[in-house]
């Protein structure tokens, strides 16, 4: 196998407005890949507690958090404003979102955030 350094950008959370709730990302495929990195782009915060976290999934059904040993680097306990945070994931499951939990908010937050998918396989031929 060959690897290439080509990255992947995908949308996981849609940058807006976040208030209370739990705003959950769209899967990401991360096979064919080596590499998994999720990037959370904050604007303005205005109040309330933003916690990011990654979570993963075998069928891209079922999502659960992952173990702090599935993930370099950590997340903020909150976001802060023009801030972004960004967490490698090192686990074995084949699908990977990103979720913003979001709390006591009147205002919230302006977040986002990405899936970056690097290092991809390629066949030698």
């Amino acid at each position: 196998m060959l690897r290439n350094q080509n990255l992947t950008n995908t949308r996981s959370i849609n940058i807006a407005a976040k208030t209370t709730g739990t705003s959950n990302g769209t899967g990401v495929d991360t096979g064919g890949f080596d590499a998994v990195t999720v990037v959370f782009e904050v604007g303005t915060r205005t109040d309330g507690t933003h916690v990011a976290k990654i979570q993963d999934s075998n069928d891209n059904a079922a999502f659960g958090d992952i173990a702090a040993t599935e993930q370099v680097g950590t997340f903020a306990a909150d976001v802060t404003s023009n801030v972004n945070q960004s967490a490698v994931y090192i686990g074995s499951k084949r699908y990977v979102r990103a979720v913003l939990v979001s709390s006591g908010t009147t205002t919230g937050a302006i977040v986002g955030a990405s899936v970056v998918l690097g290092h991809k396989m390629q066949n030698d031929g």
